[in-house]
Formats: structure tokens, sequence, C-alpha cells
């Protein structure tokens, strides 16, 4: 993990990124639009954040998961996007964090992609901490096929708390001592949580991207 001070380019471009549709963030489940767009595949994936470990407060944040393309086909694309739909599962994984997992789905051009960045922000902070590739675990390319649904993994951030007394001019706060990303195959939990909530899934591909 690094904490990103001097040169934002990074957050800069993510946070354009994400203000790029200016559409609201819609739950999944949603008929009032398509499924998806003619020409486009859909990627599914669940999002969390835990502490593995008993720490004195509880950390809430704000992330960007940025995937580019591997093949010269399709365009980058944010995970978290304001114009991805998205809903709060009630499954306990996410515990002791007291967050639920984040299920997201994402429009995106046929093609072939992987993870290029990755970064997070403490709500009560304004400070962004970059996730480097060796606290980065199982990160897989995937294609997107037109008309069809791929699952990426159910990602989970592991993080530790610190309190940093020289974080601000009001008497420090507490931030991430560290995050890991790991990636973890939660395909029937999810794809069935999935279909629950929106049942135009029962009539589509979808498929695992971590399966071996």
């Amino acid at each position: 993990m690094q904490f990103i001070n001097a040169g934002r380019r990074l957050l800069i471009s993510a946070i354009l990124l994400s203000l790029a549709a200016c559409a609201t963030q819609t739950k999944i489940g949603d008929t009032t639009q398509p499924l998806m767009p003619e020409g486009s595949g859909l990627v599914a994936a669940t999002v969390y954040f835990a502490t593995p470990h008993p720490a004195p407060t509880t950390l809430h944040f704000n992330f960007h998961l940025r995937y580019g393309p591997t093949d010269g086909q399709g365009e980058e694309w944010l995970l978290n996007r304001s114009d991805n739909r998205y809903f709060w599962s009630k499954d306990p994984r996410a515990l002791p964090d007291e967050d639920y997992a984040k299920l997201l789905l994402a429009v995106v051009k046929p093609g072939k992609y992987r993870l290029t960045q990755g970064d997070v922000t403490p709500m009560a902070s304004n400070r962004s901490f970059l996730l480097k590739e060796k606290n980065i675990t199982n990160p897989r390319e995937f294609e997107v096929v037109a008309g069809q649904v791929t699952y990426i993994g159910s990602i989970q951030m592991s993080y530790g708390v610190m309190f940093d007394a020289r974080a601000n001019k009001y008497g420090g706060e507490f931030v991430p001592s560290y995050i890991n990303m790991s990636v973890k195959n939660d395909f029937d939990r999810d794809v069935r949580e999935l279909k629950s909530l929106d049942p135009r899934l029962g009539s589509v591909v979808i498929k695992n991207a971590l399966a071996k």
C-alpha cells in the first residue's frame, strides 16, 4: 500500500472516469432499464472490507478498481462507476467490519481485461491509498462477451488500523496500516443472489472467470 501525496494523477483519472456517467447508481433488479445494452456484456463482482484482527475503530471506504483491455479491444472502466448497478448483500462474509458486501454489475464492452489500478479512500479522510501489485492476491485476466455475464469474484479488502497523530492539524486520525486485496470464488452464492434480485439473469449465460 502506498500513500498518494504529490502527483495525484491516478486518483484524478479515476475520479474523472467515475464522473463520466451522469446517471445515479441504481439497484440491481431495476427493470426500468435493459439488462445490458446491445453489443455489450456485464461484469459481476462483490466487494467488501474486513478487519481480520481486533481494531480500535472501524473504517469505511470509497474505492476505485480500474480495469483495462489486454487485447486492444474494449476500453478502460471502473467497477464502482456511478452508473453501475449495485445491491448491499445481507451475506455475513463482511463481518466483523459490520459493512455488507456490495454486489456490482458493470456494463462493459467486449474484450479481455485485467485489473490495472486500485485505490481506496477512508470516508473520514481526504487521503487515498494506492493498492500495490504485491498486495493483490489472485488477479486474473478475464474476457467479456456481448450478451453474457462474466463473474470476476468476491473481492475482499482486508485492512489494519493505526492512529496517525500527524494526519491533520486537529490532532490526528485513524488510518489504514495496510490494505490487502484478495479475490475469492464465491460464484454459486453470488450468482444465486444476483438471479434472485433480477430474474432476467436466469436466461443469460453467466461465466465464472475464476473457474479452473
